[in-house]
């Protein structure tokens, strides 16, 4: 068997990363005494404050993820789907030239083509870029609920023998992350595949519909209070020092019909620690209440 290693090289530099970061829960931890902690904090994000006063009127709604509306608008054909399976919430369908699994409670999409992709061809990636923005727009999501775009490259390369061989093209991915007034949401996003031949062969998506109420989207703390609550929940959280970057993020609370109202939060990063055995401590991210208000 083929040993192949496939990685995303980007368009251009461009700030951030197409994955998200891992959120740690904020749970207590007795054995930390947060009186000795002592952090270096980065609280230039926080700066500008959240002002959004609603979620933007126009947003992505649960009637639009009907497998009619997906395979139309995001996969881009008129073929009614074939329900296949439906186990609770999830459910697969099929066309001549795609397969589809969606779960309309969680906000979860995947699309696959079948259809064998065509040689490679010269393309704009500038235009694929819209083109994938174009079919999340088309799905209901709202231009008020996008937020960072990126434009990737995916790189195949074979590892199976002595020497490995030439990376090769393998498709074009773009990332749309969703975000309301700037601010991001933790853990919504989008990717939009092409392949070498400029067409779409996948699509996937964790983008669940937002509730019409029900969003806490300030906060009145001011920002030395933000740094005593993060202090407090890093601690909780077993960091005693370190420098920390603080930023403001919207995360999703799933309501009983699958719908998602907003809670602003600010999280706590903290860098990658390079140890003296060699070894590299993970980057972590903490969530911070802000006691946040409609």
């Amino acid at each position: 068997m083929k040993n192949l290693f496939i990685a995303l090289l980007p368009l251009a530099v461009l700030a951030g990363c197409a994955v998200d970061p891992v959120v740690e829960d904020d749970a207590p931890n007795a054995g930390v005494d947060q009186a000795l902690a002592s952090f270096e904090f980065d609280s230039t994000a926080l700066a500008k404050v959240p002002t959004a006063e609603t979620i933007p009127a126009a947003h992505l709604t649960l009637d639009k993820l009907n497998e009619l509306n997906i395979t139309s608008a995001l996969l881009g054909t008129t073929e009614k789907p074939v329900r296949v399976t439906a186990v609770g919430n999830n459910q697969s369908f099929k066309t001549s030239g795609w397969e589809l699994e969606k779960d309309s409670f969680t906000g979860r999409i995947f699309g696959l083509s079948t259809i064998p992709s065509g040689p490679a061809v010269t393309v704009d990636e500038t235009r694929l870029q819209r083109l994938a923005l174009d079919r999340i727009l088309k799905l209901g999501v709202g231009s008020g609920e996008v937020g960072r775009i990126l434009q990737r490259k995916s790189m195949l390369q074979d590892f199976d023998g002595a020497t490995p061989d030439a990376p090769t093209l393998h498709g074009y991915k773009t990332f749309i992350f969703r975000a309301i007034g700037g601010v991001p949401v933790v853990g919504h996003r989008a990717v939009i595949t092409h392949g070498v031949d400029g067409v779409v062969r996948r699509a996937v998506l964790k983008w669940p519909a937002l509730a019409s109420t029900g969003h806490l989207l300030h906060t009145k703390l001011l920002q030395k209070d933000i740094e005593l609550r993060a202090t407090e929940a890093l601690a909780r959280a077993g960091e005693s020092k370190g420098k920390v970057m603080l930023f403001w993020q919207y995360k999703p609370v799933v309501t009983t019909t699958g719908e998602v109202t907003l809670k602003l939060m600010a999280g706590a990063r903290m860098r990658a620690i390079a140890q003296t055995d060699g070894t590299t401590e993970e980057p972590r991210t903490v969530d911070v209440d802000v006691y946040a208000t409609p």
